[in-house]
């Protein structure tokens, strides 16, 4: 049966009038967020020239904030000034303390927790014992066990972590479970079944649903933290899989994670706390999973969230302020590495006024279009006097940054748009020397096995592939 002419007129008609009601609430939306103006530019020209399209592509990706309820349990500790001399002590020249305590009371202002003192540190640069002892902590338990992970994979690993939690359950342990809906993917209803069935709680952070609001494909829930009694907790760039061992197509994987005891493990309770609250809707309530923590080493440690349902793009204060503050030199770890605009000249303005900048990221990505976008920025970085190096034998994972070999920030967060505005992350804050000269040597050994791009060579590639790097720039905001 063929359409004639005044159906076809009242199709157009409807397709026209949805189109417009998109646009209007759209163009609205953009207008009530506070993104630069070439973002909103380009947003509003995509939503009014593609016809729908162009409204459900902002509906899934154009959005950088969100509000959330959640079990808000943060408390105020005594101010950062109270910490100086506790820092002051680590160090051992004028600049580094100036630069310490700027970066102090900045962190101090971001962050809902504040920096804490008599901590203990454990840096884990192997993935196998990195697992073992978070598998182990999860045997100890005797009260619950918190594990909020990004992407948690149902192979061999996967099935040990589900034996340890289900086992754990068994003992009347409570065990919880969370994970992103897009990164946990590959988690099969089967998989999730044994842990309900096992007595495992389990939620999903954002999933996907057309019925509802929840189908953006931004705001991923990108941290990963395991929490012990309350009082040992794992945190780093490490996700849960067999690729983390070396078991991939991509060869070697290399990675950094840190198992934490002492008062900050409170503050990573509480960031697990609000997160379930928000995918379970079942606040935690109870001085128990809060108590406070004694005293178990000498570091200061302070916890970072991020996240697109703060004010405060923090992750990026954070960045921008540690490499702005350089006074000696500043290394950074990345696997994705496609910076913003005022990032990229912070690196550029650090390194001309002499501070030692080194990049280490991989020389094989699992994205190949962001390796396309990272490549784009070359150029300027090296013409300025950064130092890059790419990883070879395998894909570099570790997030991680040290500046003047005092500092470091150590967590989830890439050097992307995605997590410095848009992903929920978080990150520590280590006011340590000890602690930083062991990041730094892992540092100095992963560039150790990496080749160092040459700006001679760099700037003689051809046009096709540079047309290919621009081309892939132009998504950076998204990637």
């Amino acid at each position: 049966m063929s359409i004639g002419w005044p159906e076809w007129a009242w199709i157009v008609s409807a397709f026209s009038f949805l189109n417009i009601a998109l646009a209007l609430i759209n163009i609205t939306s953009l207008m009530l967020q506070r993104k630069e103006p070439p973002a909103t530019i380009g947003w509003i020209l995509a939503i009014s020239f593609i016809p729908v399209v162009g409204s459900v592509i902002y509906l899934a990706f154009g959005t950088d904030r969100m509000a959330r309820r959640a079990a808000r349990q943060r408390k105020r500790s005594r101010r950062a000034r109270s910490l100086l001399p506790a820092i002051v002590g680590n160090l051992d020249s004028a600049a580094n303390v100036v630069g310490q305590i700027q970066l102090l009371k900045l962190l101090e202002k971001l962050s809902p927790y504040p920096p804490v003192q008599r901590n203990r540190v454990g840096v884990l640069r192997d993935m196998n014992a990195n697992f073992d002892q978070q598998i182990r902590a999860i045997e100890t338990a005797q009260h619950h066990v918190h594990l909020e992970y990004y992407i948690f994979q149902p192979d061999q690993i996967g099935e040990r972590f589900l034996k340890a939690m289900v086992e754990a359950a068994s003992r009347g342990v409570e065990v919880r479970f969370l994970f992103d809906a897009v990164g946990g993917f590959s988690l099969t209803s089967d998989f999730l079944k044994r842990l309900e069935r096992g007595g495992v709680k389990v939620a999903r952070h954002i999933p996907m649903n057309l019925l509802t609001r929840r189908w953006t494909f931004n705001f991923r829930n990108h941290r990963k933290i395991l929490v012990v009694d309350g009082a040992t907790a794992f945190m780093g760039g490490a996700n849960i899989g067999e690729e983390y061992l070396g078991r991939s197509e991509i060869g070697t994987w290399l990675d950094l994670h840190l198992h934490l005891a002492g008062p900050c493990v409170v503050h990573l309770q509480r960031v697990f706390a609000e997160d379930w609250a928000f995918a379970s809707g079942q606040p935690l309530q109870g001085d128990h999973y809060f108590r406070p923590m004694l005293a178990e080493g000498d570091i200061v440690l302070q916890v970072v969230p991020s996240g697109p349902d703060l004010e405060v793009q923090v992750m990026h204060e954070a960045f921008f302020a540690a490499i702005t503050g350089a006074v000696e030199k500043v290394r950074l770890m990345t696997p994705y590495f496609v910076p913003t605009e005022p990032l990229r000249t912070a690196l550029e303005t650090t390194a001309r006024r002499g501070v030692d900048v080194e990049i280490i990221v991989p020389g094989t990505n699992t994205k190949p279009f962001v390796r396309w976008a990272s490549h784009s920025y070359y150029s300027e970085l090296l013409e300025a006097g950064v130092k890059i190096y790419e990883f070879t034998p395998g894909f570099l994972h570790a997030k991680a940054m040290t500046i003047d070999g005092r500092w470091s920030l150590v967590g989830t967060p890439n050097l992307d748009n995605r997590s410095l505005r848009l992903n929920f992350e978080v990150a520590a804050a280590i006011y340590d020397n000890d602690i930083t000269s062991q990041i730094d040597d892992l540092f100095e050994a992963t560039r150790a096995r990496s080749a160092q791009v040459d700006f001679v060579k760099w700037r003689a590639r051809g046009v096709p592939r540079r047309v290919r790097e621009n081309f892939a720039r132009l998504f950076s905001p998204v990637l």
